[in-house]
This record gives C-alpha cells, structure tokens and sequence, in this order.
C-alpha cells in the first residue's frame, strides 16, 4: 500500500490529466512533510516505557485501577514518542472531560491519514463506482478497526488493557505486531465513557481497601444514562455517541467495530459471536456471516492458546439498532463480554456454582463451548488478558484479510444501493400531528447518513421521502417499519428476548409514514422538514404555539425565564388564518423577546403564528414557572437519568431530591410536582443497606418519607408515578392500585413493546395528544379501573402495534394512566413510561402537561 497505489487509484476516478496536478501539488507537500517530520520510527523500544513504568503498576494488578487522566496521558505519551501513534480529541463529554480517539498504525499509513480517509469515504458511497475503481481503491487502503473500551464503567478491564494493547503493538513485542499495523488502521477509544471512569475511580480511590471498594456506586456511572448508554445508537441523543457516530464511525467508516464489555461472574470466561437467534433480518447476509466466521476464528485462536471458558452462540443477540450502529453501515459490531471479578479483586467460584444457559452447560463441552473453564479463581489480571487476547485475535484476523474485509464492506454498501424486494422507500406526509417529532426523525436519518429528499411533485407533493436503494438504506427500513420479532425456540424452552424488542421511530414519535412501491418524483436533497410559521411583524404583541409540538414546551419555558406572560387556552381559535388547537400557547412580551422567541420556535420545527393581541381574547390558564421535582433515589435509577436528561433539553427547570431531602419535608414549600422514576417500591423504601455502601447513602424513603409525601399530595401537590414506581401509591395512600391477581399463575413478560393506547380527550393531562398513542411498555403493572380517572386506555383492538410480549391479552381495556384524587393534590400512576430513554417523544406531552404550574 504505497503513496503510488493510491495515486493509481485517484485516477481512475478523477482521468490523468487531472491527476497530474493533482499528483504534482501532493509530491510537493509530501517532500516538505518528509524534511520536516520529527525523527520517529516504527518500533523505538528503547525510548517508550510499559504502561507499568508509567502507572506504577502493571494494569490487571489486583487492587490497582489507572484512573482517565493516567490512561489518557500515557497516550498522549506515546503519541511524542511513536510514530504509529497520534492522539485526537474529539470533544468533552457531558461533564466536560476529554473525549479520546487514538489512531494506530504504521508510520507510513498514518503519514497518508488524509489519503486513507479520502478513499474510505469513497468506498462508502460506492453507487457510482465500477468494480475496477472498486479493486484499485480497495487496494490501497489497510482495514479500518474501531476499538471501543468500557462503555460501562465499571467493566474496568477493557480500557486498563488498552495502554498494555497499544505498547506492545507500537515496540514489536507481538510476533504480528508488523502485520497487524502495516494492514490495518486502529482506531481505539481506549475510555468510551470517560465521566464513568472518572467517577468509578474516584469512588474506588476514597474506599480503597474497604468492603465497598467495588461499588456500587450511588449514583450513575454516566451523568444520564448508566448502563443505557450503549442503547443509544439510533436515537442520537447523548454527546459521547454523537461524538463516536459523527467523528469516527461516519467519518472512517470502520470495517469492524470492536465492542468490549464485561459480564457476570459465574458464567462463561468470554462471549464472542456468532450471536444467538433473531438476528434484524435488516442486516445484510454477508456481515451476519462475517460476524459468524470472525467469531469463529477468534474462539479458536483464544482456545488454541489456553483460554478456557470461551463460549459462542449463546446469551446475546444482534436484534436492535440501539446498540449496533455497524452493522447497519457495511461493517460488524464485534462484541466480547469478559467475566468480572470484584472490580480489581479475585473472586473463587466453586465449579458448582458456574451457571449455563439453554445454550451451553458450564462444565461440559459442547460445539460452541469447547474448553469449559473448570472453576477457581477468577483474577482481575486474567480479565485483562482475556480481553487483550480477544484483540490480538480479531485484529491478527483482520489484518491476514485485510482485502477481503475491505471489499466485502464495499459490497454489502453497493448491494444496498441496488436491493430489490424492499419498498422504493418510505414517504413523510408533510402534514404531522408533531412537526417537531418529525424534525427529530429527518436528524436522527440524516445523523445515520440516510439521505432524505422533498418530493416536488404528484400526490405527495412537500413530504419528505426516503428511498432504500443507498448505501445506508439498511439503516432507514429497520428503524422505519414496524418490528415484527419472533423470540427463537430451543428444545421446548423459549429464549428470552435480551432487551427491548421494538424500534420503530414513527411509533415511538407519533410520526406519520408510508411505505412506497414506486419513488415520486424527487425535487432536492432535504435537510430539515421545517414546521408552517408566519412573518414576525411590527405590531406583533404576541406569539401563538401549536401544543402539538414537544418542542412548543422548551419554547414555553424560555419565555418563562426572560419573563413573559404566558397563556394556555382552553378552546381552539383561529388567530393568523389558522386554527389553533385547545391546549395552545400564547406567549405575550416585547418585540426583541418575542423576534428571539420566534426564532426558536422556527429552530425547533414549532407551528407558530404572531398576533396584534397582547393576551387572547377567550378562556385560558396563565402560567408560571416554577421548579420540578425529581426523586433521586440512591439505588442509582437509569430512568430518573433519563427523565433528568429530558427535562434538561426542555427547559424545564429541575430540583433533584435525595432520600434525606424528601425525609426532611421542607421541600414542599417550593415544589409543587413531584416525578418519581420507575423503580422497585422495595428500593424506594428501603434503598440499600450498610453493608453495601456507607452510612450516608443507605436507606431509602422509609415510613417518614412516606408521610411526607402523603402530606405533599393532600396539601394540593401532584405526584407523577413511572413505571413501577405506581404500585408506590398503594403504600402511601392504601389503595388498590395495582391488580396482583390478574397475573397470577399467568405467563406475562413485556421486555419492551409498543402497545396501543386511547387517549381521553378534553382532560388538561392529554392536551395535544392525538386520539391514539403507541405506548413503550415494559412489563407494565396491571392497574385497577375501578378507583381514580382513567386517562389513558389500553385499546382492545390491535392491541401489539411493534414489537412482542407474552401475555399482553392481559391488558386489554385495562388503565394505562389514571389519575387519583387525594385530598386537594393529585396522583397521576403512568403502567407505561412516556420517556423510556428518550425515545418515546409521541407521549413527551402526557409527562410535560403534568409539570406546567398554573397561576392560582
């Protein structure tokens, strides 16, 4: 792969004579790179320490843990040192520290990075190319790995390998070392959450040598998403992701991206692919077997070489799009799962407590479980080798096939560019309950590298349309359609889907789709799908906002904190020469607030209209704002994360309350909305306990908390219930909530679907809800309708819209959302959640109707 080759290469797409300008500039650039490059080679092992001269111990040593800024600085290290390393920062993660990308390869195809990426880019986009520009591009290019560390923060092993996998690539100390640098492009982000590891570190530094050493930590060990943020690859919506989609995986286009993750303790030693059954029928066919035969190579190679316990086929699926971006953009999501200790400590495990599964038994060979592990002990330094093992393997893969990874990608990428059997595409009707939804869905598509056109002609004149006939249109159909999944049967035991079994964006949004046989006449690529607004004019006085809209919430909220009167009317009106719907907004300030506040609306895809009128002239609510409540319970809850994280973009402006807090009372002064997270009552009132973490966070809500907030509520509060936080208002206020009888003795498991809802019209709760609404339901409480108002109804009919569950038929007709009176306060109990990880934006406005506070 020489400077020459790719030369060869730019020609045959750009013509000779072209190239010859081309080729003069680059020689000269190359020449005055040469002189002045500083003296760096490929292997100086004389001149770069181990990590273990760095740190002060070797990483995997019990009781030693490398915190982020070692880890990053001895990066940051090599980089001046080697030649086969340079360091980029990407940005900083959601609290603010650096987020890391480390590129790996040989000197010579680091001095070429600009060419390297040039051609991976053409490569992913191949429509226009024939199979010789295809050969001589494919030819001079290495493989492109992604190597990503300890998503989850306390899986500790992955990123405290990653210095000890760099050294010994970077000094020769591999036998492959050459082969592998020489053939493949490494990118490694040796700290894929860098706040977890930050935090964790800092925990396992304050309690060092003492039983809680190892956790658990208080609190998430990400700012909103804990162990969530690795389902987070199709909605785009925290800043690390958007840092790995946008500026490594859409920017190089890896071949294989290298997950690596920990799992329990009493199982297999590592997890490799093949996944078990369903696999998204999306992905193409070439990848799934690429995955397959990978994993193969890889267990054998770790088998070959002594590590036990290295099972295949079993326990983890390749379902969802929310954890494996890859697979959609003509490379694999390759994911090891390494057994745990106890953080950096050894654990025994007695041969009989290994646990199997239906797919393999602990202790007996079988086809993809080859060399069982026999039990004994398990040590943080052989986590750390199994992981750094797992890589050698994959990357000595790649590197021997380097050709063939490449022109596979290639491949499956023009495959989908030319796919028959798929609708044309998916047409978005311009009229949409929520344009603001449907906003976010033409990001979310265009983030994914999904082109997204405006039809400029015919019966569909001003929608959007997306074909599936482009490289990534993979990508589009899965998160487009609906999601019919089918949980696989082995023996007579059905296998229990491993998350969440829907992801059908339109259903989440409340967004209109079509699918389309034939394409419409396309106008222009579409950036945005824009919302209807009038002109802000002179004698404006004030702002009109469709309710319909998530985004008219955050507009609400900035207009409450500049200080604007603000107004919710409670009868459709036509104000503009359009109607307004009974829930709108009208916003009432000076002309500079209300041109600012007009611009963010139209920023947001918020319906907005202007009038002379400084207050509406019919019934209406005025309102205030006020701060809202958040339980923060210390059983670190994922949920609350995430509703934390909502409330944030929205602008609703949050107050978190801890056990003690909610213990001691006095902040019911202040608060008038109270959201407590879907958690297990159990941990709401108990929380943990003194031998798992230290005096100050155990305990939870107890019997004086309970009383606090059976005070809050009859003294005029609201208190919001998630999930199966509702059964908490059986305890509080001894009521028959929940309906315990209906499941017993009934199979009944919802590991996450979308279920169909009837919405109750006229009531403030479901103001700018549609009749209908999909519901994201993980194994919902069954609630009673014989106490409180129902406010949301699981339909009868059509019941299942995406997705499975087992015993849905439970729920039929039954209370999704009820409100309860209680003294001068209200208890509004949600079975479903109407802010499951962010993507659930069609119910925002059952959750966002309940924190509005209204002048009194």
């Amino acid at each position: 792969m020489t400077i020459g080759r790719i030369q060869v290469s730019f020609t045959a797409l750009f013509g000779e004579k072209k190239m010859k300008r081309i080729r003069a500039i680059f020689s000269g650039v190359f020449l005055l790179a040469t002189l002045f490059a500083p003296p760096r080679t490929l292997f100086p092992a004389e001149r770069i320490p181990a990590p273990a001269q760095v740190f002060g111990f070797e990483p995997g040593s019990e009781g030693e843990l490398a915190s982020l800024d070692q880890i990053q600085g001895y990066f940051r290290l090599l980089d001046s040192l080697s030649g086969a390393v340079e360091v980029e920062t990407l940005g900083t993660t959601a609290m603010g520290h650096a987020f890391q990308l480390v590129l790996i390869s040989s000197p010579a195809n680091l001095a070429r990075k600009a060419e390297i990426l040039r051609v991976q880019q053409l490569l992913a986009d191949p429509g226009s190319l024939g199979e010789s520009q295809i050969d001589s591009l494919v030819s001079c290019v290495p493989a492109v790995v992604s190597v990503n560390c300890s998503i989850h923060a306390t899986e500790v092993g992955a990123a405290q390998m990653a210095p000890v996998l760099a050294y010994e690539l970077v000094t020769g100390r591999l036998p492959f070392s050459r082969a592998i640098l020489d053939s493949v492009l490494i990118l490694l982000v040796p700290v894929h959450n860098p706040d977890g590891l930050a935090l964790v570190h800092a925990w396992f530094r304050e309690h060092r040598g003492t039983s809680f050493e190892a956790g658990p930590l208080p609190w998430l060990y990400n700012k909103y998403t804990g162990h969530d943020n690795n389902r987070d690859w199709f909605t785009f919506t925290q800043v690390e992701t958007k840092l790995t989609v946008e500026k490594i995986y859409n920017r190089w286009h890896p071949q294989v991206v290298l997950d690596m993750h920990q799992m329990g303790r009493y199982g297999a030693r590592l997890f490799v692919p093949p996944y078990v059954d369903p696999v998204d029928s999306n992905v193409a066919p070439t990848l799934v077997a690429e995955m397959n035969d990978l994993g193969t190579f890889v267990q054998a190679w770790l088998t070959a070489q002594g590590y036990a316990g290295v099972v295949s086929s079993a326990l983890f699926d390749a379902y969802t799009p929310a954890r494996a971006y890859p697979n959609y953009h003509g490379g694999i999501r390759f994911l090891t799962e390494v057994a745990s200790c106890r953080l950096t400590r050894p654990v025994k495990i007695p041969p009989g407590k290994l646990r199997g599964t239906v797919d393999f038994q602990p202790l007996r060979r079988s086809v993809n479980f080859p060399l069982p592990w026999p039990g004994g002990v398990w040590t943080f330094r052989d986590a750390v080798s199994y992981h750094k093992a797992a890589a050698h393997a994959l990357l000595l893969n790649v590197a021997r096939n380097r050709r063939t990874w490449v022109k596979n990608s290639v491949r499956v990428l023009k495959q989908q560019c030319r796919w028959k059997g798929w609708p044309a595409g998916f047409l978005i009707p311009r009229a949409q309950h929520d344009p603001s939804a449907a906003e976010d869905l033409v990001q979310i598509l265009r983030t994914g590298q999904v082109r997204v056109y405006r039809v400029g002609a015919g019966p569909y004149r001003w929608g959007l349309f997306v074909p599936l006939a482009q490289p990534c249109g993979a990508f589009a159909k899965t998160l487009l359609e609906v999601s019919h999944y089918e949980p696989p049967v082995v023996g007579k035991q059905e296998r229990t889907p491993y998350d969440v079994t829907t992801h059908c964006l339109p259903l989440l949004f409340g967004v209109k789709v079509q699918p389309l046989g034939q394409s419409p006449p396309l106008w222009e690529p579409a950036e945005r799908f824009g919302a209807p607004h009038e002109s802000f004019r002179r004698d404006t006085r004030s702002l009109w906002l469709d309710t319909r809209a998530n985004t008219a919430y955050t507009v609400v909220n900035a207009a409450l904190a500049r200080g604007a009167r603000v107004w919710r009317v409670l009868e459709g009106r036509k104000s503009g020469g359009r109607v307004w719907p009974t829930g709108s907004f009208v916003v009432s300030a000076g002309p500079l607030v209300l041109s600012e506040l007009s611009r963010l609306a139209d920023s947001l895809s918020v319906p907005w209209g202007v009038s002379p009128l400084a207050e509406p002239r019919c019934r209406k609510l005025s309102l205030r704002q006020a701060p809202v409540g958040l339980y923060r319970s210390w059983t670190a809850s994922m949920d609350e994360g995430w509703t934390r994280w909502i409330l944030e973009q929205y602008r609703f402006p949050v107050v978190t309350l801890h056990d003690q807090e909610l213990r001691a009372g006095n902040w019911s002064d202040s608060i008038r909305v109270l959201i407590v997270p879907s958690m297990s009552v159990r941990s709401i009132l108990a929380g943990r306990d003194t031998t798992s973490v230290p005096t100050v966070y155990a305990g939870g809500l107890g019997e004086q908390g309970l009383r606090r907030l059976r005070r809050f509520v009859r003294q005029g509060g609201t208190l919001v219930l998630l999930g199966r936080a509702v059964e908490l208002a059986d305890t509080v206020f001894s009521r028959a909530v929940v309906d315990r009888d209906a499941t017993k003795g009934r199979a009944y498991r919802v590991p996450g679907a979308l279920l169909s809802g009837l919405v109750k019209k006229g009531d403030p709760a479901t103001l700018g809800m549609p009749n209908r609404a999909a519901l994201l339901c993980t194994t919902p409480p069954v609630l009673k309708s014989n106490e409180g108002e129902v406010l949301v109804t699981f339909a009868r009919d059509s019941l299942l819209l995406s997705g499975w569950g087992r015993g849905v038929e439970l729920l039929r007709g039954r209370p999704a959302l009820v409100r309860y009176r209680e003294g001068r306060g209200s208890v509004y109990a949600f079975a479903f959640r109407p802010q499951f990880r962010a993507w659930t934006r069609g119910t925002y406005k059952l959750l966002f109707n309940l924190l509005l506070q209204y002048q009194q």
